[in-house]
This record gives structure tokens, sequence and C-alpha cells, in this order.
């Protein structure tokens, strides 16, 4: 550079230059680590004492055992059964915001069925607590750790407090189509009441378009249900999920749902309302003339059965 003059080269660099050559000093930190491995693996070899040949007093013999693996028919200490194949136990706790998130986790019994054991499903909890109690105001699972519930409380834990959960049986999913021929973008601002089995359930707003969508609903307060919209854009079938399904605007409430299947894949989590967001579940790009119509369906399943309420201690 010359002198006086600023170096303006990393601000007309171009992202198609060659990168350039890094000093060879850049690789010689996990090289250094093999060696000191290495030389530290003779060493402990070289440590051990030898052995002088014909001296039986310095030899060893080593006997292998067979180890036989038994499944155990009972639960872990600390569990508390649920169902007669799942037991629970409150694993961790901590508050944020003015909430304490309580995280449930299950454990199946060792001659359980894997096939067909679920994490026992849960319509309502309550917190126990020695000045009185308070229903949770939310609960919310993980698809990639299905045996694990996590439920909100509006307000702090006090010693000796207990979780009070009802265990319920899972529905048969119900679809209600909403509409057979929509627009490619949609608002409705008026509340929409559907009849399933009997029991009262409103979509009280609902948009979307091709990428996104947003919906608010609720039900009866005594009976909690899992609810999924789905947007279907008939004609793209082979463009969506597992390049089977047709491109969707969805919510994800269900991952049967989002898959397209008719078995239990997840844990429901119940509420009596909710917000949903919808995303797409296909391409961001393809082409639209493909599309031959667009239904709107409203999925919901509904809890039955509950059962008596269950105490989980909270350490």
């Amino acid at each position: 550079m010359t002198e006086g003059r600023p170096d303006y080269r990393e601000l007309i660099k171009s992202p198609y230059d060659d990168e350039p050559e890094y000093p060879s000093g850049w690789i010689l930190l996990p090289i250094v680590a093999l060696v000191v491995g290495a030389v530290t693996g003779v060493m402990v070899a070289r440590s051990q004492p030898d052995t002088v040949a014909g001296d039986t007093s310095s030899s060893s013999s080593t006997t292998t055992e067979a180890i036989t693996a038994e499944r155990l028919t009972g639960f872990p200490d600390g569990y508390t059964p649920v169902s007669d194949a799942v037991a629970a136990k409150v694993l961790t706790s901590y508050e944020s915001e003015d909430s304490t998130y309580v995280v449930i986790g299950g454990v199946a019994r060792g001659d359980a069925d894997r096939e067909a054991t679920y994490m026992q499903s849960f319509s309502e909890f309550v917190l126990q607590q020695p000045d009185g109690s308070v229903r949770s105001w939310s609960q919310s699972a993980d698809f990639d750790a299905p045996g694990m519930i996590t439920v909100g409380f509006p307000e702090s834990l006090q010693p000796g407090a207990v979780v009070e959960a009802t265990p319920v049986e899972v529905g048969e999913p119900v679809t209600i189509r909403l509409f057979d021929d929509a627009p490619a973008e949609m608002v409705v601002s008026e509340p929409i009441v559907l009849d399933v089995e009997g029991t009262e359930v409103v979509i009280d707003y609902f948009e979307y378009d091709f990428d996104e969508g947003y919906a608010a609903w609720h039900s009866d307060p005594d009976a909690p249900a899992v609810v999924d919209i789905v947007v279907t854009l008939v004609g793209t079938e082979g463009l969506g999920t597992g390049d089977v399904l047709p491109i969707r605007i969805l919510s994800f409430e269900s991952v049967a749902v989002w898959l397209g299947q008719d078995v239990q894949g997840d844990v429901p989590t119940w509420s009596t309302g909710g917000e949903l967001r919808l995303g797409r579940a296909g391409p961001f790009r393809f082409d639209e003339d493909l599309i031959e119509s667009i239904t709107v369906d409203v999925i919901v399943t509904l809890a039955t059965n509950p059962g008596t309420p269950i105490e989980i201690p909270i350490p």
C-alpha cells in the first residue's frame, strides 16, 4: 500500500474472489493433539510392568462371564404410575415472567408393547399448594421428545406442592370441511361455530395466504380439544410432505396431521382455546397453474373418558 493512502481492498472485495491462503499453522492444533495422544498412549503402555518369561507369579488371567439382561416389569423409584404401562415424574421446574413451568417425563414399563405404548395424555393439570389450588394455563410437548410434557401455571411454587393430573383417552379426529372452493387469500373475522359430536368448537378468527396463516379458537370450558386447520392446494399432489401429499398451509399441533397419517404419532396437548400459526408444508416456488381448487378443513380431536386425578409430587 502507498504511504498515506487508505486500503480499500476489503471494501471492493468480491464474494467470488479466491479465498486467501491460510498459513500452515491453522491446522497445527489438531495435529499436535493427535501427536500428544499418541505419545501419551506410548507412555502409558511403557509404564506397565514387564513380565519375565517363565515367571508365572506376575502373569494374569481374565475370566469373562456372560451377562444376561432382563427387562424390569415395574417402574423406577420416584415415578408415579399414571396408566397400566406408563409412570410419570416431575423432572424439573423453573419460573419465567411470573409463571411456573413444570416438566413432567414419562417412562414405559419394561415389558410393555413398544408399538402400542404412548405417554399418558392429561386433559387438565392443577397445582395443589398449601394455600390453595390453581389450574394450568398451558401444556406443550416436543415432537422430538413425546414422553415429556411442559405445564405452565400462573404462580410460583410453594414447598410441598403437587401436580394433580387428570388422565384422558384420545378420541378419533373429526374432519370438518369449512370451504370447498376457497380463494388464494382469505380473512374470516366472523366466528364459525362447529358441532363436533355434540361439543361446540368455535373458530373465532381465521386468515391465510399461500405462505402462512393465523387462527384463534375456543371450545366448551369442560371439553378440552386439539384443533388443526389445513388449507390444501388441490392439484399439487406430490409436491408436499413426503413427496406424496399436496402443498398445504397448516398448523402443526399434530404430527399425524402434518404427515397425513391416521395413526397416533404424538402426545396431544389439550386446551379449551388457543391460537394457531399456519405455515407452508411444501416448496415455496411452484407452478400455481397446477392448483385445481383450494379447500379448508378443521380437524378436531376431543379428550374422552376422563379418569380419576393423579397426584404427582414435585421434588
